[in-house]
């Protein structure tokens, strides 16, 4: 009896510190779901808790309006338990593509080529479709690949890549997303946990047209912006003259 006793003590305190974690797994979750992202990350979130860190990331794609979103979600261990503070949010847009060839490859006929290809070949009904699918899916990967090893030629690729392959397809590969990280390619901003993904897509959307409108106005050099002042100082004087003339011939009448 006394030995059960013992066995019951020591698996108590592992009971207790299971029940912890699937009480802080389930509350992150909801706080995940809260921001409107319907993503199960629970298995994620279970094994980066228990790798006894200060804090770290999880890391997806999702759609909002239409748009391809980056997300990357912050946990912080605040001591007794863990935090979802906040999340950051990338606006993956379509670029229009400068075509040129790099190592090998055609840019414009691999876009047309990424343009029309069956990327839920996955899914497809018959084996041939499926075989075929992945075997182009495999020699598009390759051409990036080849893309990626020029110092241009890395831009395009994960430009490519985020222009044409939907979401809940095939998996980003490796190499693109250390693009997308290494380089600061879309507009990106961070957001506090009670703002939904759908506000904050609206948010760096706005700030996103906003840059490309600044962009697109013609900027004046200070030499013309001088010249413009000029301009208008002379115009100004010029239209002062007939009115001090005028008073002028007053006064001379009245004399």
């Amino acid at each position: 009896m006394d030995h059960k006793l013992e066995q019951l003590r020591q698996t108590a305190p592992v009971i207790e510190n299971r029940v912890g974690l699937a009480l802080t797994v389930e509350r992150l979750q909801q706080q995940v779901n809260a921001i409107g992202l319907e993503r199960d990350v629970r298995s994620a979130l279970e094994s980066n808790i228990q790798k006894d860190t200060d804090r770290f990331n999880l890391s997806l794609e999702t759609e909002s309006g239409g748009d391809k979103l980056g997300i990357k979600l912050h946990f912080i261990n605040q001591g007794s338990s863990f935090d979802f503070p906040g999340y950051d949010v990338t606006l993956l847009h379509h670029t229009p593509i400068a075509h040129r060839q790099i190592n090998g490859v055609d840019t414009r006929e691999l876009d047309h080529r990424m343009k029309n290809a069956d990327w839920y070949y996955s899914i497809a009904e018959s084996q041939e479709k499926l075989i075929n699918g992945f075997k182009n899916s495999e020699a598009i990967e390759l051409d990036l690949r080849l893309l990626s090893r020029n110092e241009q030629g890395t831009i395009l690729a994960a430009q490519l890549w985020n222009n044409h392959v939907p979401l809940n397809t095939i998996a980003k590969p490796d190499f693109i997303a250390a693009i997308e990280a290494a380089h600061d390619l879309y507009p990106k901003s961070s957001f506090p946990a009670d703002i939904k993904i759908s506000q904050a897509h609206e948010i760096l959307k706005a700030q996103y047209q906003e840059q490309q409108l600044n962009r697109e106005r013609p900027s004046i050099r200070p030499e013309y912006a001088f010249c413009e002042n000029e301009k208008k100082n002379h115009m100004t004087s010029k239209a002062e003259t007939p009115a001090k003339e005028t008073k002028h011939k007053h006064r001379r009448r009245l004399q």
